[in-house]
C-alpha cells in the first residue's frame, strides 16, 4: 500500500475501495478479516475511534465488505459518524487478520497511513 492518505469530507457518508497486493499481485483475501482502524495517535495501545472488522460476509451498508477476495479487493463503508470528527489528520491502521496472525499493511517501516478529515 505504501504511503496512504485517505481524505474525506467532514460529515460525508461514502464507500472507499482498496486493493491489497503481495509482491505485485493481488492477495487472496478469502480467509482473512480486514481490520480498519482510525486512531487519534499512532500507538498500538491507543484506542481506535473507528474500528471495523471487514469480511466477505460483513454488511456493506454499515461496515464494508471483502467484495472480490481473489482480486484482493475490499470496500470500507464510512458512516456520517465516522467522518464527523474535528478536521485534521488521524492515524489510519489497516491490517489483515487470520486466527492469531495479524499483519499491519497500511504502514511499513517509517511510513504512516493518514485518515484526513477536511471541511465540507
Amino acid at each position: 500500500m505504501g504511503n496512504l492518505i485517505l481524505a474525506v469530507k467532514q460529515g460525508e457518508e461514502l464507500n472507499v475501495g482498496f486493493t491489497i497486493n503481495e509482491d505485485g499481485n493481488p492477495m487472496d483475501l478469502s480467509d482473512y478479516t480486514i481490520r480498519f482502524q482510525v486512531k487519534k495517535i499512532p500507538l498500538v495501545t491507543a484506542q481506535p475511534i473507528i474500528d471495523k472488522h471487514i469480511t466477505t460476509d460483513s454488511d456493506m451498508n454499515t461496515i464494508g465488505n471483502i467484495n472480490a477476495p481473489q482480486s484482493g479487493q475490499f470496500t470500507v463503508h464510512l458512516l456520517e459518524e465516522d467522518t464527523s470528527f474535528p478536521t485534521g489528520e488521524y492515524s489510519l491502521v489497516i491490517s489483515i487478520e487470520q486466527e492469531g496472525f495479524i499483519d499491519i499493511i497500511s504502514s511499513k517501516c517509517c511510513n504512516q497511513a493518514i485518515y484526513k478529515i477536511c471541511e465540507q
